[in-house]
């Protein structure tokens, strides 16, 4: 039949292929909204978890204690890092004061982003120890509009 009619052959054999063509983009663009890209240096290998709480039939991350309990116990996790959003009052001092959106996050999340800071350090783990003084990294735009880019900000 393919020998009989070859104009037929090669419009059925390239119906096929911008049909798999079309399939495949679907497929990795649907994969792509729900699992995006993080931009992170081994991203794909990130996954997340939550508790589903009964109480109130929602998601919820762990809490720090069940966090900790994951750190020690998870034997095939290379590394477990916590992080959530929160909102906290910042008051400059002579400036402003307000609500910002600020994210808790442990050393090791500080590290998986792999971004060296401008002024001062990351969060190491001396400062997770219970007792440890806080601490904050403030992010380059709230450095900028906040504090007038003043690279004297680690004096105060």
């Amino acid at each position: 039949m393919m020998g009989k009619h070859p104009g037929l052959t090669v419009l059925a054999g390239t119906a096929m292929a911008v049909a798999i063509g079309i399939c495949t983009a679907s497929f990795e663009l649907a994969i792509q909204l729900r699992e995006p890209d993080l931009g992170l240096k081994g991203g794909g290998r990130l996954v997340v978890i939550r508790i589903w709480d009964r109480r109130t039939s929602q998601l919820r991350p762990p809490f720090l204690d069940e966090f900790l309990t994951l750190r020690g116990k998870l034997e095939s996790v290379q590394q477990l890092s916590g992080y959530r959003d929160v909102e906290r009052n910042l008051v400059i001092p002579g400036g402003s004061a307000g609500p910002v959106s600020v994210a808790q996050i442990t050393s090791s999340g500080m590290r998986l982003a792999g971004v060296a800071p401008e002024l001062g350090r990351l969060i190491g783990e001396d400062d997770e120890q219970v007792g440890a003084p806080a601490v904050a990294v403030v992010g380059h735009e709230q450095w900028r509009t906040g504090f007038g880019a003043d690279p004297g900000i680690l004096e105060r």
